[in-house]
């Protein structure tokens, strides 16, 4: 049984308490669902999907990558071999979930650069003292059920109001635990302070900033790549043009817009929505793109009386979590128009959500709209009162007058018509055809004409 020995001074050698409590947790979990033969078949179906080529490209890809990361930073002396099997850690834990997240990015969210804040943050301190000194390993397999358990139901309590008490409850118990985990770690620091101020320890704190910031690079690479992949099968889809064309566009797209996929899924939409007969068209959907990019940066001036600059615009409920995506050309030609994604306005399983859109011609908003959808007859008061207050943002962002009888006209939710400078003020209300339920249509337009 010397294997065995050996094997297991490796293993206390390498890793936590707390980590081979998890471990034992994970794999006993997975021992006892592997029993049943529904998960069974469920695991080989996850199995057959994890080896796809492309999934075992892009996880040895980031493997390398990892490799070639920390031969980097022990040519700086901020890694040794020691640090092998954490590193490994931080790969398949943290590192993939990155990986998975920067798949998910949206536009103008600055995703990447949350990575960084994460990573410097008082949050990461937080966690490297809460690794920093462990309990007993007994004690750590009792302990990491439990909070575990706790976590999960904070997970779920946060989702929905109803559990309100539930929440508040798991995030005293949370508080307490992380106040207890930093003390004992604090308090093991002042009592052997030596043990806390060494090198190896300073190299512990660094490892998983240095990977997740020496990571940002390859995680945008992918995502890229992800994109260039969809843009790709989109361009693909158009059956009444030409191979030629397609071919033209994505050479065209790609060497533009390969590195900023934002730009890449503007462009590749144009392409899809617009009558793009020749070249030439390609051309111009690229740089109506480039141009569109370069005004958001300084926005051209626009007369006040005919309407609103669309950069200034689709700004106005951003703080309401409303910010429409660019303002582009639609296939009616001459017509502009943006959108955001809906926003939910309760938390029912059929939520009422509402919309912003802009519309007009190229460089000017004519029409600003709220789009609501209530899914029931009778609404929360709490979905009213939010659409109400995103209502009122508006009114006062577009330097429309806002009004004590204005904002009753809006909750009564009661079909209007106001004329208020040069601005029409409407409010249009339309029963769903099928079902419980109507849609709200709140207009603010620009009636001048010159």
């Amino acid at each position: 049984m010397a294997w065995a020995t050996e094997l297991w001074a490796w293993i206390t050698a390498n890793f936590n308490n707390r980590e081979i409590a998890a471990a034992v947790w994970l794999l006993g979990v997975l021992s006892l669902a592997l029993l049943k033969k529904s998960i069974r078949t469920a695991a080989v179906g996850f199995f057959r999907a994890a080896i796809q080529p492309q999934l075992i490209f892009m996880f040895l890809s980031f493997g390398v990558y990892v490799a070639a990361l920390a031969w980097l930073y022990w040519r700086v002396g901020i890694w040794t071999d020691s640090q092998i099997a954490a590193t490994v850690l931080w790969c398949f834990l943290s590192g993939t979930s990155l990986l998975a997240r920067s798949f998910d990015v949206k536009e103008g969210e600055k995703h990447f650069r949350k990575y960084v804040r994460d990573a410097i943050s008082i949050t990461g301190v937080i966690e490297f003292l809460y690794v920093a000194h462990t309990f007993s390993l007994i004690t750590e397999i009792v302990l990491t059920p439990l909070v575990t358990c706790v976590g999960l139901l904070y997970a779920v309590s946060e989702r929905d109001h109803k559990y309100t008490s539930v929440k508040k409850l798991t995030e005293w118990i949370l508080f307490i635990v992380v106040i207890i985990f930093i003390w004992k770690s604090v308090s093991g620091i002042w009592e052997s302070p030596e043990e806390f101020l060494k090198v190896s320890t300073a190299r512990s704190f660094i490892l998983p900033f240095a990977m997740t910031i020496g990571s940002i690079p390859f995680f945008y690479i992918m995502y890229c790549y992800s994109q260039v992949e969809i843009a790709s099968i989109r361009i693909n889809f158009k059956d009444f043009q030409s191979n030629e064309l397609k071919r033209y566009a994505k050479r065209r797209f790609f060497r533009s817009f390969a590195l900023r996929p934002w730009l890449l899924l503007r462009a590749t939409r144009q392409f899809q929505s617009l009558p793009a007969e020749k070249n030439s068209d390609v051309d111009r959907i690229a740089d109506e793109i480039e141009r569109y990019e370069r005004e958001a940066k300084n926005p051209p001036q626009v007369d006040e009386r005919y309407g609103w600059s669309p950069y200034a615009a689709r700004e106005f409920l951003s703080e309401k979590g409303l910010r429409t995506a660019d303002y582009h050309e639609t296939y009616s030609g001459g017509e502009w128009w943006a959108s955001s994604e809906p926003l939910k306005l309760d938390d029912e399983i059929l939520y009422s959500s509402v919309s912003y859109s802009i519309e007009g011609t190229d460089g000017l908003v004519r029409r600003l709209k709220l789009k609501v959808d209530f899914r029931r007859d009778t609404p929360h008061e709490a979905a009213i009162e939010r659409f109400l207050r995103i209502a009122v943002t508006l009114l006062i962002r577009s330097e429309t007058a806002d009004s004590t009888h204005l904002r009753t006209k809006v909750t009564s939710g009661e079909a209007f018509e106001e004329k208020i400078g040069r601005n029409l003020v409407l409010l249009a209300k339309k029963p769903h055809p099928f079902g419980s339920g109507f849609d709200l249509a709140f207009e603010i337009g620009n009636e001048t004409t010159g």
